[in-house]
């Protein structure tokens, strides 16, 4: 049996996080350990040199609330 799950994103989006592949790559990744580092089970977006964190969801969190909230 499968206990909790969660799940923590980073994203990046063009062209404020880089205009090529691998600076977006890099943009999201840097985006996804700071979610892990923020407590994890968050999305957090890089854009223009800036980190946003997600809003605090209500416990737990469902998948399906922190995808709509990141878009």
């Amino acid at each position: 049996q499968l206990g909790p799950v969660t799940i923590s994103m980073g994203v990046s989006t063009y062209p404020d996080a880089g205009t090529t592949s691998e600076e977006l790559l890099k943009a999201a990744d840097t985006a996804l350990y700071a979610a892990k580092l923020a407590g994890r089970d968050r999305v957090v977006v890089h854009g223009g040199g800036e980190l946003s964190p997600s809003r605090p969801r209500p416990e737990p969190p469902s998948v399906v609330h922190i995808l709509k909230g990141a878009a």
